[in-house]
């Protein structure tokens, strides 16, 4: 009997803390997507103000933004399930950001700073980061 109890308070602390352990690494994986979305914000909101010297670091503030924007959408295929029920929800707002950050005059000899574009870069990664930490909430059970 007490073997029997023994071996199931071994196996249920072997699978609950797996799935904790599943739980953390998921929680990391948003973590490190939000910091990915800060630093898109920051390299468009960058590039749409004209913030660089030269016509070569604004050409490499470009590529710095694609490489990102393309790194960062590997969160949305690895992690779906993590976003559940917000997928939708997320990919529209991805969309939109790079719609926004990739858009107009983007990567043009036509380029002029855009204000405009800069604060709905803003406002769109801001609103991914809520939809982000709405979902680390419920990763903690805190929801």
């Amino acid at each position: 009997m007490a073997l029997g109890v023994a071996l199931a308070a071994f196996v249920l602390g072997f699978f609950s803390a797996t799935y904790f352990a599943m739980r953390l690494v998921d929680i990391a994986a948003v973590n490190d997507h939000i910091e990915d979305i800060k630093q898109i914000e920051g390299i468009a909101v960058t590039y749409w103000l004209g913030e660089f010297g030269e016509e070569k670091e604004r050409d490499a503030a470009a590529h710095r933004l694609r490489g990102k924007l393309h790194a960062a959408a590997l969160f949305r295929s690895n992690f779906r399930n993590v976003i559940a029920k917000r997928f939708q929800e997320y990919v529209d707002l991805e969309g939109k950001l790079f719609d926004a950050a990739t858009g107009g005059d983007f990567q043009t000899d036509a380029f002029k700073p855009d204000p405009k574009a800069a604060g709905l870069v803003m406002v769109t990664c801001n609103e991914m980061r809520a939809l982000l930490r709405g979902v680390r909430k419920q990763l903690y059970w805190a929801h």
